[in-house]
């Protein structure tokens, strides 16, 4: 019989049937490399992408590195003023700690370190280099708002009008206010619900299409591509999308403003040797963050099984 694609239709019937089932916003795009097929479930949809415009990031600094203008051997030594709350380890190190700009960028996506981050923005010029590459790219879709010190100090100011004008050794010093964790809650949903400042801004289809030009070499150099996929390789934050995943390898980036945002997305390699490029992200969550992340590792689950399904029928080993 000839092969049709009712193994996509009936995939995505099903992942439009899980993302219903919660309260949520989901956007989600799948490409089978292998297969040259793709799913798209709202995936035009703009959303926060939070921390996943570090690829974008990543991306922009080391085709800096192909131009020339940065090494990733820069020095880089700590001031007080530059440490950035919320996730990453270089908060909790003494200031004149000194490391490189390559330990920066793999810090910015293994674990996601905000004071990382701000680093490498400030090597490459500030947030609009990051923009015009992704034009460049083909990829406008994907912008960076502001740096993290601008989203922490939006959300800070509304929980303490008084954190507006802090200089940023003396923000991070100050930290959240000594509020209850009930009245705490409340304020960030106000602030995800009723026009608080984005992170970043992007689409499902259009980050899916930058992990593809990584995989690709397309974006950058080849060594460039290859040493971007390494870095994300090693990502340390596996609670999503790789968690259900059996025999996978994950080139991945997450990003969260929890419980209201859970996004992953990144480049996978199932059990079977097949190639899938995943981006899921979530938006208005009301609940228990683990039950949206368990949300995202469901969707990964299946849509690396049906990979790993067309690998076996390629390879002649359909049951």
């Amino acid at each position: 019989m000839p092969e049709t694609d009712d193994w996509l239709t009936l995939l995505h019937s099903r992942l439009e049937r899980l993302t219903r089932s919660y309260r949520a916003d989901f956007s989600v795009f799948a490409r089978f490399v292998e297969e040259q097929r793709e799913i798209a479930i709202n995936a035009d949809r703009e959303m926060d992408m939070m921390s996943l415009i570090k690829v974008p990031i990543l991306v922009t600094l080391m085709r800096a590195v192909d131009a020339d203008e940065l090494s990733l051997s820069d020095p880089i030594t700590l001031q007080a003023g530059d440490k950035r709350q919320g996730s990453g380890v270089l908060l909790h190190f003494d200031e004149g700690a000194q490391f490189t700009l390559g330990d920066a960028a793999r810090l910015m996506i293994v674990v996601s370190d905000n004071t990382a981050t701000d680093l490498v923005l400030r090597a490459l010029g500030g947030i609009d280099p990051v923009n015009q590459s992704m034009a460049d790219l083909g990829l406008s879709e994907l912008q960076a708002v502001g740096d993290t010190l601008a989203w922490f100090r939006a959300l800070g100011t509304r929980l303490d009008p008084d954190s507006a004008d802090l200089p940023p050794g003396e923000l991070f010093e100050k930290g959240w206010p000594k509020i209850h964790r009930l009245e705490l809650e409340a304020a960030m949903r106000d602030y995800h619900s009723n026009g608080g400042a984005p992170f970043s801004l992007g689409t499902a289809r259009a980050l899916g299409n930058l992990f593809g030009q990584i995989l690709g070499n397309e974006c950058a150099s080849a060594a460039a591509c290859a040493r971007m996929i390494s870095i994300l390789e090693g990502q340390q934050l596996q609670y999503r999308l790789p968690k259900l995943g059996f025999g996978l390898t994950s080139a991945h980036k997450t990003g969260d403003f929890p419980p209201f945002i859970s996004n992953d997305g990144g480049i996978f390699t199932t059990a079977s040797g097949a190639n899938v490029i995943l981006v899921v992200l979530t938006r208005n969550f009301a609940g228990e963050r683990a039950i949206i992340d368990d949300a995202v590792g469901k969707i990964g689950e299946m849509v690396f099984a049906a990979a790993d399904a067309r690998a076996d029928y390629g390879a002649g080993r359909e049951t």
